[in-house]
């Protein structure tokens, strides 16, 4: 990774971060849904910044990966709805619920 501009801060937060979609409690998945595991990854990258730079770009990716990997089609998607979608992850911090009705409607809308 380091070589294609991301250098890590912390690599347990990153495994952390890449683990979290699939946190399950009593045998029930906390985020059940594909956009509830995109907002949970979107939302681990940006808030605990396991890398020094490109946090945002990897959060980025990851989601944009997340979905195609789910059969979610982005081709239709532009940069600066990423762009402004993990930025205002970073800055506002909203909860995972809300992350992921953006991403259910932005996509529906899409589709």
């Amino acid at each position: 990774m380091e070589e294609n501009g991301f250098a890590s801060r912390d690599w347990g937060l990153l495994g952390s971060a890449l683990k979290r979609p699939w946190m399950t409690f009593d045998g029930t998945e906390l985020y059940p849904s594909i956009w509830l595991k995109t907002a949970a990854l979107l939302d681990s990258i940006e808030s605990s910044h396991p890398l020094i730079d490109g946090n945002k770009r990897l959060g980025a990716l990851l989601g944009i990966m997340m979905l195609q990997l789910h059969g979610i089609d982005d081709h239709m998607s532009d940069d600066d709805y990423w762009f402004e979608l993990v930025c205002a992850i970073a800055t506002n911090h909203p909860d995972i619920e809300s992350i992921a009705s953006n991403l259910e409607t932005r996509f529906s809308e899409l589709g």
